[in-house]
């Protein structure tokens, strides 16, 4: 009798936990690279100069107008029977950069050129996601209003 109630226990305990209204969404993260994104590519380069017979042709170069990095990061992905949810961890910013070609001169010659950074903006955040086992409950500090 007594192992028949407590096979009865073990069997009903996963329905006891479902109506009690626990859920897991047996999400577990998975490691998304660094993404870089170019954008359209202006030629960066110098002058073709001929002297005679001798010929200098400078190297050509690309240089990308604009540049969004997306950082590395942990996602959430579903994954039965994990036993595992996901918070989000912390965030990280997609940084976007802008090029522009600068050459040296001399007269009115391009003897050199570079792809230089003009600005860096933030374009927003990615969260970054954590897992922790099913039921385990994030706990919030609560504020203080005074009085």
């Amino acid at each position: 009798m007594i192992r028949f109630l407590f096979a009865f226990v073990l069997a009903a305990a996963p329905s006891f936990a479902q109506d009690s209204g626990f859920r897991c969404s047996d999400t577990t993260v998975e490691f998304v690279p660094t993404h870089i994104t170019y954008g359209s590519m202006a030629e960066c380069s110098g002058t073709q100069v001929t002297i005679g017979s001798t010929h200098v042709e400078p190297v050509r170069n690309k240089c990308p107008q604009l540049v969004v990095v997306t950082p590395s990061h942990y996602a959430p992905k579903h994954s039965p029977g994990c036993n595992t949810d996901v918070r989000v961890a912390s965030q990280s910013p997609i940084v976007t950069y802008t090029f522009r070609c600068s050459g040296h001169y001399l007269l009115m010659f391009r003897l050199t050129a570079e792809c230089v950074m003009v600005d860096k903006q933030n374009l927003g955040t990615i969260p970054n996601h954590t897992t922790m086992p099913c039921g385990q409950v994030a706990v919030q500090t609560p504020t203080s209003h005074g009085g």
